[in-house]
């Protein structure tokens, strides 16, 4: 019952069959396109050839391109690899989102069909100082990934060098800025007002609030849901953590009064757009706000002064580090599973006192709150 479209020619003397495609897979229309493809061929004055061969050749070099391809892989070959089965299970939903973002805006277009092998130092320092001079902070996340891409390709077997090691004493502005800034409870009094007072919406000024508040990165504030908070505790799901690690985070009645009721489950939506609110958006608040007249300071800042405010007021370290979600070293790292969850609590408990006391100057006093009704300020 199998029907096949076949070209019948005679070719140096020999009668031959060319297998045009088998029907109804390949229609009459295109079996006849084939068909005149290969009469020309045979047909050629000047250079009569055997379709048949000519095709089979054609297959055969698109059979080696594919063989050298997969033994030398293109730089898109190893970008895509390396998203899939090393940024995909270790790094955040948001952070591969920029990852991807990042390679493919500033790599693929420059290097996306070069074979990943044939990139050299040389390649790399001027990639990097086009990016460094267009935004050096961009330029210092870039050379990073690279870095840990082609380390990713090295265990792969799919290059053999990293040209993106020890970039930073070829490039200066790629010397990673280590920051220290935090807040001093001055600062942090003036901040509080501030933020009530000054441009943004009303979900940014509380991320701005609560990330100080919880000690939480501005990425997992920005992003908090209702299906998240149960009670008196949210869990952060591991998809949206840097360690790729649940993580749960006690919410003192200071934080639960800067969180909206809502009937929705994005806690925080921009107004533009109905999703989370951006870091990026804090960010450009505390510009327009001049920093609210203190020196710079960042979104992230308020997560260490958290920290360091809590190391003041004798929250033992072990503890802190827990509230923070910073993973133990060492052998403590390996073995001890404790979760924390009493000492959390008590931790930001102790820290709520202090931060009630800094910003109305009543120290030792908890004031009762309760969480916002929908659209209340």
């Amino acid at each position: 019952g199998l029907k096949i479209w076949i070209y019948t020619y005679t070719y140096d003397g020999k009668r031959r069959q060319m297998n045009l495609g088998n029907y109804p897979d390949k229609k009459l229309a295109d079996a006849r396109t084939d068909y005149s493809a290969a009469y020309s061929i045979l047909n050629d004055k000047q250079n009569p050839r055997d379709p048949q061969e000519e095709r089979d050749q054609k297959h055969e070099g698109e059979r080696l391109q594919r063989e050298e391809r997969r033994l030398e892989p293109t730089v898109t070959v190893l970008v895509n690899e390396f998203l899939e089965k090393w940024v995909a299970k270790r790094r955040a939903a948001r952070a591969m989102y920029d990852d991807k973002r990042s390679l493919y805006k500033d790599v693929i277009p420059r290097w996306g069909d070069l074979k990943a092998n044939d990139i050299r130092r040389r390649d790399a320092i001027l990639l990097l100082e086009e990016v460094t001079a267009r935004a050096p902070g961009q330029a210092r996340s870039l050379s990073r990934l690279c870095r840990k891409m082609f380390s990713f390709g090295i265990q792969r077997e799919i290059v053999e060098n990293n040209p993106f090691t020890e970039m930073a004493s070829t490039i200066p502005e790629l010397a990673p800025v280590r920051r220290s800034r935090t807040l001093t409870a001055a600062e942090i009094a003036q901040v509080w007002d501030g933020i009530g007072e000054g441009p943004g919406s009303e979900p940014a000024k509380s991320i701005l609030k609560l990330i100080l508040v919880t000690g939480q990165r501005p990425s997992e504030v920005c992003g908090m849901r209702e299906s998240e908070i149960d009670g008196s505790w949210w869990t952060i799901p591991a998809e949206r953590m840097k360690n790729r690690k649940p993580h749960r985070v006690f919410l003192t009645k200071l934080a639960l009064s800067l969180i909206p009721e809502t009937d929705k489950d994005i806690i925080f939506p921009s107004g533009r757009t109905g999703l989370p609110v951006q870091v990026g958006t804090l960010s450009f608040i505390l510009k327009r706000a001049k920093h609210y007249d203190i020196p710079h300071w960042t979104p992230h800042d308020g997560r260490r002064t958290c920290r360091t405010f809590m190391a003041e007021i004798g929250v033992p370290r072990e503890h802190a580090e827990a509230v923070l979600s910073h993973s133990l070293g060492g052998v403590e790292g390996t073995y001890n599973r404790h979760h924390y969850d009493k000492e959390k609590q008590a931790a930001m408990q102790r820290w709520e006192r202090k931060l009630i006391g800094i910003t109305t100057g009543k120290q030792g006093n908890v004031i009762p709150m309760q969480r916002k009704a929908v659209g209340q300020v």
